[in-house]
């Protein structure tokens, strides 16, 4: 029997979410602060969209807005039981 877990279980509204761009913290804020909660986002998407596994859904942005360039390393973390979403951004592809 495969176990299912859902965002709602995993996701307590005080956990906070975080973005580093190269190590430096640019955004850090709780759950809690978020207009609607993570189960209303993805019921909302469901709708009009078939989300899959490892699928990122980006819902704005609270205060350290910065630019990011091709060679930054991007961490993206929300509480302790879910790993970190790590990426480095690459040059833009060619048409």
């Amino acid at each position: 029997n495969a176990t299912s877990t859902t965002a709602h279980t995993l996701l307590s509204t005080h956990q906070r979410l975080q973005l580093r761009v190269n190590d430096q913290v640019r955004q850090q804020a709780p759950l809690e602060s978020m207009i609607w909660s993570v189960p209303e986002i993805v019921s909302h998407l469901s709708q009009f969209f078939r989300l899959q596994p490892g699928d990122l859904i980006m819902t704005g942005t609270p205060s350290g807005v910065g630019s990011i360039n091709v060679g930054d390393t991007v961490s993206i973390t929300c509480g302790d039981d879910i790993p970190p979403c790590e990426f480095t951004i690459g040059p833009p592809e060619e048409s």
